[in-house]
C-alpha cells in the first residue's frame, strides 16, 4: 500500500479539509434531522424551516473543522511523509481516529476527568441507566461504544472526502 503513485498539493490537501469538514457537518446534521423526525414528523421540520438543523451543521462544521486541523492533518501529514496514501488507509485512520475521539468524549475521557466537585448525575435511557453517581454504567460504556461506532463511520467517509479532493494518480492531469 505504501507509495502507490498518489501526489497533493498544499492547495489540494486544503480543499480537501474543506470538504471533509462540510461532509462531517453534512452527516451530522441528517443524523440530527433523521433522529428527530421520528419523534417530531415531518410537520416539525417544515414549521421551523430548518432552523435547529442548521444550526447542527454550522457547530459540527466548526467541530469537524477543528477535528481535522488538530489531528487528521498532522497524523495525516505523517503518513503521507512515509508513503502511505491510499484511501483505504485514508477510510481506517477517519475511522479509527473519530472513534477514539467520540469514545473519550462520550466517557469523559475514560472516566479520567474527574467530574465537578459535588456532582452526584445519573441519567438514563430506554434501555436502563447510562449512568449513576458521575460513574458509567456497563450500559452507558456499550451506549457510548455504539454511538462511537457511528461516528467511526462518518469518520470513514469524511476521510474519503478529504483524500478524494486532496489526491490524485501521479501522471493523471487535473
Amino acid at each position: 500500500m505504501p507509495g502507490d503513485g498518489y501526489r497533493t498539493s498544499p492547495l489540494r490537501a486544503l480543499l480537501g479539509l474543506a470538504a471533509g469538514a462540510v461532509t462531517g457537518a453534512a452527516l451530522v446534521a441528517l443524523w440530527f434531522l433523521w433522529g428527530n423526525l421520528p419523534a417530531f414528523g415531518v410537520r416539525w421540520a417544515l414549521d421551523y424551516r430548518l432552523e435547529p438543523t442548521a444550526s447542527v451543521f454550522v457547530i459540527a462544521l466548526i467541530v469537524w473543522g477543528v477535528g481535522l486541523m488538530a489531528i487528521g492533518a498532522p497524523l495525516w501529514w505523517l503518513l503521507h511523509r512515509l508513503g502511505f496514501r491510499h484511501w483505504l488507509l485514508a477510510a481506517a485512520t477517519g475511522a479509527l481516529l473519530t472513534f477514539l475521539a467520540g469514545f473519550a468524549i462520550l466517557t469523559r475521557g475514560f472516566e479520567m476527568i474527574p467530574p465537578p466537585s459535588g456532582s452526584t448525575f445519573s441519567a438514563e435511557d430506554a434501555g436502563g441507566p447510562t449512568v449513576i453517581n458521575n460513574r458509567l454504567t456497563p450500559h452507558g460504556w456499550r451506549t457510548a461504544a455504539q454511538s462511537s461506532l457511528m461516528l467511526a463511520v462518518a469518520g470513514a467517509l469524511v476521510a474519503l472526502a478529504v483524500w478524494r479532493v486532496a489526491y490524485r494518480r501521479v501522471g493523471s492531469t487535473g
